[in-house]
């Protein structure tokens, strides 16, 4: 991961705020005080607080993206499994795959936000922010089921089970409240992503219930 301080001082300079000269003598006294760069370039009076503002506002817009993109991955991760469900456990075929075609429909709405996204950047902001590696061993987590699925065919009660656990794990990951601002339509699809997955959860807890 590129250290912040390393990522303020290229942009700066692909900005042409400061100059490579400027940046080197910044870094010099960096390595001497500790102090933060963004702190020390403005006490030069190389930078402004708007140009510091302005490098905060693209670090959060990359947040945001890299959350998106990471939400987008755990959709279709979970759209592969319901459809193996639904392959291997033909009996509730048609209950997998209304499932899995609401993920598909899930990694279509976030792409369609990551797009407005790149055409409209100032109108998002992130929001709570959801924590990136709790979202990737949830990702972890279905893949290995998915495995085992292939490899062991398990009772469908505990296939069951490890779906509304995963869901359950996508809730508490908070990633729902990626957006604080957004476009009335970027919102409206995280809500209809939220509903359908709580939905998800109510619909497999039935289906467990009937086994």
């Amino acid at each position: 991961m590129v250290d912040q301080n390393e990522r303020l001082g290229e942009f700066m300079l692909d900005k042409g705020i400061i100059s490579r000269r400027q940046l080197e003598q910044a870094l010099d006294e960096r390595t001497d005080t500790g102090a933060p760069l963004g702190e020390i370039l403005l006490g030069m009076g190389a930078v402004s607080h708007a140009d510091l503002d302005e490098f905060d506002q693209v670090l959060q817009r990359e947040r945001l993206l890299e959350q998106l993109q990471l939400m987008f991955d755990m959709e279709m991760v979970f759209s592969d499994f319901y459809y193996l469900c639904a392959e291997h456990y033909p009996a509730a075929g048609d209950f997998w795959k209304s499932i899995g075609d609401d993920e598909v429909r899930h990694t279509l709405a976030i792409g369609k936000i990551i797009e407005g996204i790149y055409r409209d950047p100032n109108a998002y902001e992130l929001g709570y922010g959801a924590s990136l590696s709790e979202i990737e061993r949830v990702i972890g987590l279905v893949r290995e089921a998915s495995l085992r699925v292939k490899r062991d065919r398990p009772p469908l009660e505990k296939v069951l089970i490890m779906a509304h656990n995963f869901e359950s794990a996508m809730m508490e990951s908070r990633i729902f409240e990626v957006l604080s601002v957004g476009t009335r339509e970027a919102q409206e699809l995280i809500e209809s992503i939220y509903q359908e997955t709580t939905q998800h959860m109510q619909k497999i807890m039935q289906a467990y219930s009937a086994t």
